[in-house]
């Protein structure tokens, strides 16, 4: 829309602007300062570089640390990198995760934070905790409660 409507606004008339702006602030939910900004720079916006970091882990390593999370209850990831080792060593004994040298290195040379950022993926798509008690009066009446009073 910025593309289309930035040749347009920067040869209006004052009253055609701000029938353009109304129509662009409307339709992006931009503030009409914001707008007008980016109506009055676009090349400058859309022809920003966009830089993007390669990748340093790939698929096969966030699916061996997403196991290996699993197989350790789904722990934190600052407790479980500490025993990723001994994770990795019984998952691989067991035949549930077979890596590559390349693969097993980069998976034991990771940070808490980069685990913990591979891992917000399957936080997310997975239930949050079980809980077996249920709440509610019936319990309370259940529970002998000793005072010091009567």
């Amino acid at each position: 829309m910025l593309k289309q409507l930035a040749p347009q606004y920067r040869e209006a008339s004052p009253a055609q602007k701000r029938v353009l702006l109304d129509a662009f602030a409307q339709a992006t939910g931009y503030h009409r300062r914001y707008g007008m900004w980016l109506l009055n720079h676009a090349e400058d916006v859309l022809h920003a570089p966009v830089y993007t970091r390669p990748s340093h882990y790939g698929p096969e390593v966030q699916h061996a640390l997403f196991l290996a999370w699993n197989a350790a209850n789904r722990i934190c990831a600052k407790c479980l990198i500490p025993f990723l080792l001994t994770l990795i060593d019984s998952l691989e004994q067991h035949g549930h995760l077979q890596l590559t040298k390349e693969m097993r290195s980069q998976l034991l040379s990771m940070s808490a934070a980069t685990a913990d950022r591979l891992l917000r993926s399957e936080r997310k798509t997975s239930r949050r905790g079980l809980s077996t008690t249920k709440a509610g009066s019936l319990l309370k009446q259940q529970i002998p409660i000793h005072t010091f009073q009567q």
